[in-house]
């Protein structure tokens, strides 16, 4: 019997620790996300309320994800939300092929890009294109791929023009 009694306090000490345990977790959500909208540039911004105030504050997923002592005021399900958010962000792509066309004198192909983010459009060559590794990271596979097939084709007929030695 004694040993089942220092069991159970044993098991009381414990539960009481982890509650208040919680407790100070709980205490510790200070913040939390009240909406989330994409702006014009095509980003997340997120609106955040301080727990226990009316102050709301807008601002990215991202920027709240690089601070740690921020992040850590946030519920778990809010965490989430932002950790998606911003994933979502990043593998958009930023850059979309409009067109394309053949310059006959050049014997190129040009592609027409926009900017999603700013709406600005520019012209560039496949070979342009395929060599700024960046700026393939930003297209859609389907773009990088068009893009990669044109290149490597452009690539095939210079080879056929050369003298052979």
């Amino acid at each position: 019997m004694n040993t089942s009694r220092k069991l159970s306090d044993y098991l009381k000490l414990i539960a009481e620790a982890y509650a208040e345990l919680r407790s100070e977790r709980n205490s510790e959500v200070t913040h939390r996300v009240v909406g989330y909208e994409k702006n014009k540039k095509g980003e997340y911004e997120i609106s955040v309320q301080l727990i226990g105030r009316s102050l709301v504050f807008k601002t990215t997923p991202k920027e709240i994800m690089a601070d740690d002592k921020i992040l850590d005021s946030f519920s778990k399900k809010d965490i989430r939300l932002l950790t998606y958010l911003a994933c979502e962000d990043i593998k958009d792509p930023v850059h979309e092929v409009l067109g394309q066309k053949f310059v006959r004198t050049m014997n190129k192909f040009f592609f027409k890009l926009k900017h999603g983010k700013t709406g600005e459009e520019t012209e560039k060559s496949a070979e342009e294109i395929s060599s700024d590794p960046n700026l393939i990271k930003r297209l859609s596979p389907e773009d990088a791929h068009k893009i990669g097939f044109v290149t490597a084709n452009e690539g095939i007929k210079r080879e056929k023009e050369l003298p052979k030695q």
